[in-house]
């Protein structure tokens, strides 16, 4: 439990950082279209590609996130052309604003805290199965058997949770 609470935070914080890399590409791709016209097509494959890679690592984070929001037309979190579209118009780009400080503040909040629980929970559980092996040893029982077991059980605690 520890070991999947800490990585679930290293994929918050991972999620976070994605949606600001394409936030910022799309920024880029707006001053672009105001600075160097003559690369419009450059900085737009970037936040498509931006938003390739966001999507295609962080669905199920995506799909929370956008479950809330009613838009018609698409927002810019789950629509590239949109994204772009608002990017091109002379509108306000406060929609482009994907990170809110609200939203950002709480991904961070919730990244840390799980990173904190996770660490946390996975030194208990390797203290408890030090304490296994320690009380064996005391006991006279086949404690490198124990020390055996319990490393393995952890390492493949570890992995499944990571999977």
């Amino acid at each position: 439990m520890g070991a999947s609470t800490s990585i679930y935070g290293k994929r918050i914080s991972g999620f976070a950082g994605a949606v600001k890399n394409y936030q910022n590409s799309l920024l880029a791709y707006r001053e672009t279209l105001k600075t160097k016209p003559a690369s419009k097509a450059l900085a737009k494959k970037k936040a498509f590609l931006a938003f390739k890679k966001m999507q295609i690592s962080f669905r199920f984070e995506l799909d929370s996130a956008a479950s809330g929001i009613k838009a018609r037309k698409g927002i810019p979190l789950t629509n590239p052309i949109r994204a772009t579209n608002i990017a091109k118009s002379s509108r306000n780009i406060a929609k482009l604003n994907i990170t809110s400080q609200v939203q950002a503040s709480k991904l961070a909040k919730l990244g840390k805290g799980a990173k904190f629980l996770g660490n946390g929970l996975a030194v208990i559980d390797f203290g408890g199965r030090v304490g296994n092996i320690h009380n064996s040893y005391k006991s006279g029982g086949e404690w490198e058997r124990e020390m055996f077991i319990e490393s393995s059980s952890f390492a493949v605690s570890a992995i499944a949770a990571t999977a």
